[in-house]
């Protein structure tokens, strides 16, 4: 019975994050996720090996996808300047 006071007693410490801490906690996940692309492009390239199979192979094909999809982000999430906005 007290593990489940303890599991509802972190819950709720979690749902009582502020605005800021959500934010990071944002950043930080899309941050990572963007590495993450990052790394499997390299993997692809054969820059890094596999780390399934602990050897460099390439694959162009899903490099060029990836990138492709690290791009479409960087457009997507691109910040406008007030200047340009009023513009």
């Amino acid at each position: 019975m007290e593990d489940a006071k303890e599991v509802t007693k972190d819950k709720g410490a979690a749902e009582s994050k502020t605005c800021e801490e959500e934010i990071y906690s944002a950043t930080f996940a899309f941050s990572t996720f963007l590495l993450s692309l990052s790394t499997s492009v390299l993997v692809c390239l054969g820059e890094l090996p596999d780390p399934l199979k602990n050897e460099k192979s390439t694959n162009l094909p899903l490099a060029k996808q990836t990138i492709g999809i690290i791009e479409m982000l960087k457009e997507k999430t691109k910040v406008i300047s007030p200047k340009k906005r009023t513009g």
